[in-house]
């Protein structure tokens, strides 16, 4: 298996910070399957396993998102032909 960065590892739990309105990544993390704490630009591991859950849930709220504006068009449609 190629070596890969571990910043999209499934096995990655980022470090965060607390900023003023969000918490802001940090460049560190803890590797679940190496069990330390690792530099996420810096680190190439034999154990990298994809995330593939990512960007599924961004591609399911936009479809949900459009289907209710859709929906709320053809409901503005419908008042304004009576």
């Amino acid at each position: 298996m190629e070596n890969k960065s571990c910043s999209r590892c499934k096995y990655l739990e980022r470090y965060y910070t607390k900023g003023v309105n969000r918490f802001d990544k940090t460049y560190f993390g803890l590797c679940r399957k190496r069990r330390e704490s690792v530099n996420v630009r810096e680190c190439r591991c034999e154990k990298y396993e994809a995330d593939r859950h990512i960007g599924v849930i961004g591609r399911r709220a936009v479809k949900v998102c459009l289907n209710g504006v859709n929906q709320f068009a053809i409901v503005i449609r419908l008042l304004f032909l009576f």
